[in-house]
């Protein structure tokens, strides 16, 4: 278990060769599932030769990501990753990145969806995170959301 800035723990999987995790969630309850996963050359050890639990907690969070990079495109999904990166406490984070791979999970979602309603003047629901787990596809939803109620003059 590693703990973010904001003291909420995310069960992380450290591994040493590479293997794909794929399919996992077809052998484990979900909520055995690691939502990080790191890569690295050598467990650390201590003293003892024992893993050093400490060490490992005190590793970046962005050590052996698998996933490529990219960056946002448009102004909401800049505005979009830019949330998720505080909220989240992850230095860049890619439009195409999964919600709760990253560690999400119902807490930090209300946080993110209270954060771009509050910047864009908008209500989108907290469940529209949890169905579009990615930046890219949040971000569209937002706009949809922000051209259906123009076009409707509702404004929120």
């Amino acid at each position: 278990m590693l703990s973010n800035y904001l003291n909420i723990s995310n069960l992380c999987l450290f591994f040493i060769v590479y293997y794909e995790f794929f399919g996992l969630s077809n052998h484990l309850p979900e909520y055995m599932i690691p939502s990080q996963f790191y890569r690295l050359d050598r467990l650390p050890l201590n003293h003892n030769g024992k893993v050093d639990r400490n060490a490992l907690s005190d590793l970046p969070t962005d050590i052996g990501k698998v996933k490529e990079y990219v960056a946002p495109r448009t102004e909401i999904e800049n505005l979009v990753a830019d949330v998720w990166q505080t909220v989240l406490g992850i230095k860049q984070i890619s439009i195409t990145e999964d919600f709760i791979s990253l560690g999400g999970q119902s807490l930090l979602a209300i946080r993110i969806i209270a954060r771009i309603n509050e910047a864009i003047y908008i209500n989108l629901p907290v469940s529209a995170i949890f169905k579009d787990v990615t930046i890219e596809r949040l971000a569209k939803r937002v706009e949809e959301y922000i051209i259906t109620h123009l076009e409707n003059g509702t404004g929120q």
